[in-house]
């Protein structure tokens, strides 16, 4: 089945319809890289980094019109505050995903950051958990054979907390040390539910939504 794509048409306000068609667009490009990275004959990159940048920037456009938002100036409390009341999250602790207030400042500050402004150089954030390195990125994580398929990540109509967004790698580095990894299956899985859910919300009660500065 091909990418199903946001139904935003309904949205009368010219600039919140805007967000959403350009979330549709970051979305779509990302179901792309999934689909055709890294290349049969290897030649070319795994698209984790690109991917997760994307997803991101996503999540930074949504933070400005989420109901709740316009009461946030500043853009990085919005992005956290967005991460920890809405997007999809399972239970912390245990090896398996990390605390989600936790979580947010570690997408903000060392993968949306670097990502965005240093070519991802590592960074430690004060988030970083003690005797932790640098956290990574992959493309699948935990997912069984039949779901390393990002259509049918697409229509995945509930996550499986089994597989965490965001925990434990589970080896650690080269040096033995512990580090965080980020699942870019999950990550699309979790802002794509999170773009229909604030899409279907802006329908149902279009006065109270407009687009904040950033």
């Amino acid at each position: 089945m091909p990418y199903s794509h946001l139904d935003h048409q309904g949205i009368q306000d010219a600039d919140l319809r805007k967000v959403f068609e350009h979330a549709d667009d970051y979305l779509h490009d990302v179901y792309g890289m999934l689909r055709l990275l890294p290349p049969p004959d290897r030649d070319g990159g795994g698209g984790n980094f690109a991917a997760s940048l994307v997803l991101l920037c996503v999540v930074d456009g949504l933070a400005r019109i989420w109901p709740g938002s316009s009461a946030i100036k500043d853009p990085e409390k919005r992005f956290k505050k967005l991460i920890e009341r809405r997007l999809h999250w399972g239970p912390e602790g245990n090896g398996k995903w990390l605390h989600k207030g936790t979580a947010a400042d570690q997408l903000y500050a060392e993968f949306r950051n670097p990502l965005v402004h240093e070519l991802g150089s590592d960074k430690s954030a004060t988030s970083r958990l003690p005797g932790y390195e640098e956290p990574i990125i992959g493309t699948w994580g935990g997912l069984p054979d039949e779901l390393q398929n990002v259509g049918a990540i697409d229509r995945l109509e509930a996550w499986n907390d089994q597989w965490p967004i965001l925990g434990d790698a589970p080896e650690p580095d080269e040096n033995g040390k512990p580090r965080l990894k980020l699942t870019i299956a999950g990550l699309y899985w979790a802002v794509k539910r999170l773009t229909v859910e604030l899409l279907e919300e802006c329908k149902s009660g279009q006065s109270k939504h407009r687009v904040t500065a950033s």
